[in-house]
C-alpha cells in the first residue's frame, strides 16, 4: 500500500527544529510531497526593495537554512536511502518571489523580472537536493546562471505506480492578478500548462489515481474560472485528488460532482509555522495518503496527534468520514 505524506509551510526564521519531521519519519512514507512555502521570502524582508542580486543571496541562504535543518535533513536522507524520486516539492505563495506575487504579470514588470530566474533556478536546486540531500550549492557563487531564459514547463506528472500518479503544476509563473483583469485574461497554469495535465491524465491507464499537488486550495484557484473549469472537467471523468497548502491547518473538501465525479482535496499546511504563520500556536500539520486497489484513506494529523480520516471508494469515487 503506497503511504504518500504531504504538508506545506516551513518557517524556518522561527523554526530552526522542527519536529514534524521526525513524526513523519516514524509513519515511514514511500513518497513525501512538499506543497509549497518551503521557505518564507517575505518574512523579515522586503524583496520588493531587493536587486537581483540581493534576491539571490536572500533565497539561496534560506533554502540552505531549511535543509540544515537536523530533523528535516535526517528524513531526506531516510527517503533518499529508499532509492528513486521519493520527494517533490512545488512553489507557494511565498517562496516564489513574495506572498501572492503573479508571475506572468512580473515578467512584464522591468523593476521586478529578472528576479524570475534565481527564482527558478534556485528552486531547480533545492528540488534537486530533496532526492539527493546534501548537493545544494554551499555559496551562491557557485551556480552557474543559464546562458538564455528557460522556457520550459515546469510542470511534471510522476508514476508512483501504475494506476497511481503524482502532478506536480506550477502554479506561480504563469499566474495573473484578479483585481480588475476580465475573466478572459485571468490565468493560473496558463493554457500550454493546462494542455499538458489534461494530456497526462487524459492518456493515462483507465482507473489510475490522480494526485494533484496545489499550492493553493480550491477557493484560490476558483477566481480563475478557465482554469478551475478544466480542472474540474477533468475531475469529472478521471479519479482526481488535489492535495493542496496554503492555510496553515488540515482540512478536506468535495468540488462539483454535479455530472461526474467530484474533485476531493485534501489540505494539509502548517509543518513549522504558527497557527496564523507569525503568531498563535504552534502547528505541526501534515497528512498521509495511503492507497490501495479499492480506496485511498486520507489521515490527517496535528500537535496533538492524528485528528480525522477520510475514506475515498476508488469505485465509486466517493467519501466517507472516518478510518
Amino acid at each position: 500500500m503506497p503511504r504518500i505524506a504531504f504538508t506545506s509551510c516551513m518557517l524556518h526564521q522561527r523554526f530552526d527544529h522542527q519536529p514534524v519531521w521526525h513524526r513523519i519519519l516514524a509513519e515511514n512514507p514511500a513518497h513525501l510531497v512538499l506543497l509549497g512555502n518551503s521557505i518564507y521570502l517575505d518574512i523579515d524582508a522586503i524583496p520588493q526593495r531587493m536587486s537581483t542580486g540581493q534576491f539571490a543571496e536572500h533565497a539561496h541562504a534560506l533554502y540552505r537554512a531549511q535543509l540544515a535543518v537536523p530533523e528535516f535533513d535526517a528524513l531526506l536522507r531516510h527517503m533518499a536511502a529508499k532509492g528513486g524520486r521519493r520527494v517533490s516539492a512545488i512553489q507557494g505563495a511565498h517562496d516564489f518571489l513574495w506572498r501572492d506575487a503573479a508571475g506572468a504579470d512580473i515578467a512584464g514588470n522591468p523593476e521586478h523580472r529578472k528576479k524570475l530566474e534565481p527564482s527558478r533556478v534556485l528552486f531547480e536546486l533545492f528540488q534537486r537536493a530533496l532526492a539527493e540531500p546534501g548537493s545544494f550549492p554551499e555559496r551562491l557563487d557557485d551556480i552557474t546562471p543559464p546562458t538564455e531564459p528557460d522556457e520550459t514547463l515546469m510542470y511534471e506528472a510522476l508514476p508512483l505506480r501504475d494506476d497511481l500518479w503524482l502532478h506536480l503544476p506550477d502554479g506561480r509563473s504563469h499566474r495573473t492578478e484578479t483585481w480588475r483583469v476580465p475573466q478572459g485574461e485571468r490565468s493560473l497554469l496558463g493554457g500550454r500548462q493546462l494542455d499538458a495535465f489534461a494530456t497526462a491524465v487524459n492518456t493515462a491507464a483507465p482507473g489510475a489515481l490522480h494526485l494533484v499537488a496545489s499550492g493553493s486550495t480550491g477557493a484560490g484557484w476558483q477566481p480563475y474560472q478557465r482554469d478551475w473549469t478544466a480542472l474540474t472537467d477533468l475531475a469529472a471523468r478521471h479519479r482526481l485528488l488535489m492535495l493542496s497548502g496554503d492555510l496553515c491547518h488540515d482540512g478536506f473538501a468535495s468540488h462539483g460532482g454535479f455530472s461526474g465525479w467530484p474533485l476531493h482535496e485534501a489540505t494539509a499546511s502548517g509543518a513549522a509555522v504558527r497557527d496564523a504563520v507569525l503568531y498563535g500556536v504552534d502547528a505541526e500539520n501534515f497528512a498521509l495518503a495511503e492507497v490501495d486497489t479499492t480506496e485511498l484513506r486520507l489521515r490527517f494529523f496535528e500537535a496533538s496527534g492524528e485528528t480525522a480520516a477520510r475514506r475515498i471508494e476508488r469505485n465509486t469515487w466517493t467519501a466517507k468520514a472516518g478510518a
